[in-house]
């Protein structure tokens, strides 16, 4: 089953953009500054003065020039890793951005990829997947300074535009490959509820959920038409989600969904839903998105996080070749 997963991960790790619109961006501080005003929109208006502008202002545009060179370079993201030079300052993107806990940081890392893909101005679906897959890599160097009770008491909130303020469901985003590993970014949040459930006795559920014909579209001329749609898809799932849910991205339009207390019978109810969400919210070209969704319940179906994940993505395929939306 490892090397089965390992393949799909080493297929879908998005590659550099050579050629990626930098400019006169590549100082970093216009997109610092678009990062700086969607923190500041983002937060309350009690909050807002707590979002560190100065500090921001001083060590931002580093880490947004990081990140933008990045875009077009391997060598440029393997200085953003874990032992690269810059992996320190990846690792204080939630300390920049005056996020506490897990949640504010995946909020935070958020609103610096729209920043920064405001910023670009392009449409370019390529070059908006090596993006999430840069962000990824500085959100797992936050998150890997952040204790682990902080990661376990992360509230739902959506990975949208940063100008939606929270609380509302939280999209952990995620990356394929870290430092030249494959890394399965389901894997963190299923050991979790996995311990637990074995501490409590409950059943869960796991969701492998993907945008039908995903790659098609993202190959597609449309563009920022394209990835809007999947991130309309994205915002329609964030909205069906409880504040104890999990829900992964993987990649653009492929998501990971841990549910805790879901037996068989919520867990299909579960995703019927999330399917019923996305039709009625996304579109392209006025047709209605489709995701397909397989589900797998612990300890029903497996108690390992490899088999509940290999059940989970064996569903989504069987539900796409059966043309039903969940199996």
């Amino acid at each position: 089953m490892a090397a089965m997963v390992d393949a799909t991960a080493r297929r879908r790790t998005p590659r550099a953009v050579a050629d990626a619109p930098v400019g006169s961006l590549a100082d970093g501080a216009v997109v610092a500054k678009a990062w700086l005003v969607g923190l500041i929109e983002a937060a309350s208006l009690d909050d807002a003065g707590s979002v560190p502008a100065g500090q921001l202002a001083v060590h931002g545009p580093a880490l947004c020039a990081a990140v933008l060179e990045a875009l077009g370079s391997e060598a440029a993201l393997d200085r953003l890793r874990p032992g690269g030079d810059r992996a320190a300052l990846a690792a204080r993107a939630a300390q920049l951005a005056g996020a506490p806990g897990a949640a504010a940081a995946v909020a935070a890392v958020e609103a610096l990829r729209f920043a920064a893909w405001e910023s670009l101005a392009v449409d370019d679906a390529q070059l908006a997947i090596r993006l999430a897959h840069v962000c990824a890599v500085v959100l797992e160097a936050a998150l890997a300074h952040e204790p682990a009770a902080a990661e376990d008491s992360v509230a739902a909130t959506p990975v949208v535009a940063p100008a939606v303020a929270p609380p509302e469901p939280e999209v952990v985003i995620h990356d394929a490959r870290s430092n030249g590993e494959v890394v399965e970014p389901w894997r963190a949040p299923i050991e979790r509820r996995l311990e637990r459930q074995l501490q409590d006795g409950r059943a869960f559920s796991v969701l492998a959920m993907e945008v039908d014909d995903l790659e098609r579209l993202l190959a597609s001329a449309t563009g920022r038409e394209v990835v809007g749609a999947i991130e309309a898809a994205e915002r329609a799932i964030c909205g069906e989600l409880r504040p104890a849910d999990m829900l992964v991205r993987e990649r653009l339009g492929r998501y990971w969904l841990t549910a805790p207390e879901t037996d068989l019978a919520t867990g299909r109810a579960l995703g019927q839903r999330l399917a019923d969400a996305v039709a009625a919210a996304a579109f392209h070209h006025g047709a209605p998105l489709a995701v397909s969704i397989g589900l797998a319940v612990c300890p029903d179906d497996a108690i390992d996080a490899d088999m509940l994940a290999a059940h989970a993505d064996e569903g989504l395929f069987a539900a796409r070749a059966a043309g039903v939306r969940l199996a």
